[in-house]
């Protein structure tokens, strides 16, 4: 029994929050007007906190709307709150001494059985006379309790009590003004309880709207069920979730066929378990509404028992379909997530121990066989370009995730592309014994505009997917074109195990770390990044990626790209039998990258690390260059001022080094005016890296693993250059 409104507060604010039960007299009365449902007025008590008045409380019950209040039992559990009314002695007795005639005192008793007890000890009108005086009583029914009014004045003189002469006022007189003052002081208090109630309906019916919106959004309302009556109530929101009328009246056994049999036998059990021993329940369980919509509710239910005996049950109703799915959506991300750095570390690991078995094979002096060398060298190479396609495609997958990947639009020869596709991966496929096949169903242009690096990717992986999932039979790719759509189409079809409807429905989501089930990364190998990456770029170049496979009868991978404008563009149907030219960067080295093709020129290496050191200067000095090294950038930018820039040719920068990185260090020398070509060699293959090498002052830009061919293939184009000294500096940027 807390205070939780008082009006006006004023000086009083204090006792809100004040536990009445704490006073005996408070709590007596207050039930006693409820198990009684009428007003009940409290014995003498402290009132006001801070001023300590004397006085006595009305308390009036309040129940719960639509609760049974038939016995005193019932009263009493169905009380919702009291509004209480206090009287002041103080007041009472001010307000009717002002009636009473002079020379009087007034007390106030409450009378209790055959006694009584002094509760006020009255007030005088003026000083009493001395001599004899004259005492009258008035009982006052109040409430629940009975006051005695008592009035002490001097004796009336034989002339005052003459029959000319007025008689002075009587108890009963002062009786009906102390009634006038309780009438007075409890319409006042109606009056501050209506002002109370009114401010109390308008809070409670904002703390209701709040409720409703609060519930609205997050799909929460309420329930209540009067086992006594079989009531049962539901709020709004509940009956929006159940998709039920506003006027819709809610039983027990109907609202339980909301849900399918096995969670409604459940429902059962926790209602008869929370009847039988007020056991509370939360559940999580699949519901229909009565449109037919399915959803999963989350059930939450309490019991209010007294005396052993559970007469309410109450709870909340949400639904939690979203959340469900999001919380399964979460646990397949993070399950998948698992799966991936679980295969992603045996796809690093294996071809590492491959990589450091060799090694030592080579290392073994006993082994002496020239053909078991090679064979060892060969391993050590095939599992280290296995690793950086795994680098390579973690970092497209962090480009294509953070928005940085980039397309470089170009004219592009698609049917060259196709055959150079087939013939990066022809030798695997016939280790399998499988063939790959290029089938043009229309006339193809010549040229279209597109990026054929992204290209050649989505083909590599889808081709390259079809000859790793095939066994027996062969790979197709078939091309066709839109011309009026400016559309070209691929269908990279294979005759291998195909995936069941299941497998295919998760391949066709994309999802990163994603494969059609754990066991084809165990058997087949492969990060499940590279279907999300080709559907990816698929979309960059204007298109989209379809699957379609059947179980045992392989799988159709098709995706189409944008091709430019194809007005007046040369169509035919290309010939894919004969080989295709390799590109340019895989040619094989010109004369100039031939050992002796760098003869006479002088290079400055700037790198840190001893190994790339020893590995490029090997290449360098077999291909006839001189090499100078320098540590870091620093060391670099002092060789040069102590030598001058006339002694070398061209300047290898490794960008990330101690003391001075190949950023600074070019923009250095491009202010002391050094002309020299500078090549950046960077391990940072992020999309804006080369741009950033280039903005330093830089001329070239090589990526590590460094290749051999690009490495003497870019210096030699460099000193076959114009006259180093007739090339105008380049500027930092």
């Amino acid at each position: 029994m807390v205070i939780m409104y008082m009006g006006p507060a004023g000086p009083v604010a204090d006792a809100i929050g004040f536990d009445i039960a704490s006073i005996d007299a408070a709590r007596e009365a207050a039930e006693l007007s409820a198990s009684e449902n009428r007003i009940a007025t409290s014995a003498p008590l402290h009132l006001a906190l801070p001023m300590q008045d004397i006085g006595s409380v009305l308390y009036l019950p309040v129940y719960r709307k639509g609760a049974s209040i038939e016995t005193s039992e019932q009263r009493r559990e169905a009380v919702e709150f009291w509004i209480g009314a206090p009287l002041l002695y103080d007041e009472l007795i001010a307000m009717t001494v002002e009636h009473a005639p002079s020379h009087c005192s007034l007390s106030l008793f409450e009378r209790s059985d055959a006694s009584r007890a002094l509760v006020h000890a009255g007030a005088a009108n003026s000083v009493s006379a001395d001599g004899p005086t004259w005492r009258e009583d008035a009982q006052i029914r109040v409430g629940s309790r009975t006051w005695i009014l008592g009035m002490s004045r001097p004796a009336p003189t034989l002339m005052e009590l003459a029959p000319r002469t007025a008689v002075p006022t009587s108890i009963a007189a002062l009786s009906g003004a102390l009634i006038l003052a309780l009438i007075a002081s409890i319409l006042n208090t109606r009056v501050r309880a209506e002002r109370l109630a009114d401010g109390m309906v308008a809070e409670a019916h904002r703390h209701d709207q709040l409720l409703q919106e609060t519930g609205r959004l997050v799909r929460v309302g309420g329930w209540d069920l009067d086992l006594a009556t079989s009531s049962l109530h539901w709020s709004d929101e509940v009956k929006r979730m159940h998709e039920v009328p506003d006027d819709y009246e809610p039983h027990l056994d109907h609202a339980i066929d909301f849900y399918p049999e096995h969670a409604a036998k459940l429902i059962r059990e926790h209602v008869e378990r929370a009847i039988e021993h007020g056991t509370p329940w939360d559940l999580e369980l699949p519901f229909t509404t009565a449109k037919g919509n399915e959803l999963w509710v989350r059930a939450v239910g309490r019991a209010d028992r007294s005396d052993g005996t559970t007469h309410r049950l109450w709870g909340t109703f949400q639904d939690i379909t979203e959340m469900r799915a999001e919380r399964e959506r979460a646990t397949a991300a993070n399950r998948a997530k698992s799966d991936f750095l679980a295969n992603m570390s045996h796809e690093i690991r294996t071809p590492m121990t491959a990589i450091l078995g060799f090694a030592d094979l080579l290392d073994d002096p006993e082994q002496a066989d020239a053909d078991a060398r090679r064979d060892a060298i060969q391993t050590i190479r095939d599992n280290a370009r296995h690793l950086l396609t795994i680098i390579n495609d973690v970092l497209d997958m962090s480009k294509i995730e953070a928005g940085r990947m980039d397309i470089e639009v170009m004219p592009t020869d698609p049917a060259a592309l196709v055959s150079e596709v087939i013939g990066l991966l022809d030798a695997q496929a016939t280790g399998k014994g499988l063939s790959i096949r290029a089938d043009a169903t229309t006339p193809l242009p010549i040229s279209i505009e597109t990026d054929p690096t992204r290209l050649r990717q989505i083909l590599l992986n889808l081709v390259g997917n079809a000859v790793k999932f095939t066994e027996v039979g062969r790979v197709t790719i078939q091309i066709s074109c839109d011309a009026d759509a400016e559309r070209l189409k691929f269908c990279v079809a294979d005759t291998g195990i195909g995936m069941s409807n299941e497998q295919r429905d998760s391949v066709a989501r994309f999802e990163p770390f994603n494969q059609a089930d754990g066991s084809m990364a165990r058997t087949h190998g492969g990060t499940g990044l590279g279907l999300r990456i080709s559907n990816c770029l698929t979309n960059m170049l204007g298109g989209s990626l379809h699957v379609e496979s059947e179980l045992g009868n392989g799988s159709h991978f098709s995706f189409d790209i944008h091709t430019g404008s194809l007005a007046g563009a040369r169509l035919q149907i290309p010939d894919f039998t004969s080989p295709a030219p390799r590109e340019a960067n895989q040619r094989a080295t010109s004369a100039s990258a031939e050992p002796g093709g760098l003869e006479g020129a002088n290079v400055l290496l700037a790198e840190d690390g001893p190994d790339n050191q020893r590995l490029i200067t090997h290449h360098l000095k077999r291909a006839g260059a001189d090499v100078t090294i320098a540590d870091n950038g620093q060391a670099a930018l002092e060789i040069v001022r102590a030598r001058g820039a006339d002694a070398f040719h061209a300047i290898l920068m490794d960008m990330q080094m101690p003391e001075l990185d190949g950023y600074d260090a070019t923009r250095a020398l491009r202010r002391l005016g050094v002309t020299l070509p500078i090549i950046a060699l960077t391990a940072h293959a992020m999309e804006g890296d080369r741009e950033r090498c280039l903005d330093a002052g830089c001329d070239d830009y090589l990526t590590k693993p460094i290749s051999v061919e690009a490495l003497l293939l870019a210096c030699a184009h460099l000193q076959l250059a114009p006259p180093l000294d007739a090339a105008p500096p380049r500027q930092a940027g």
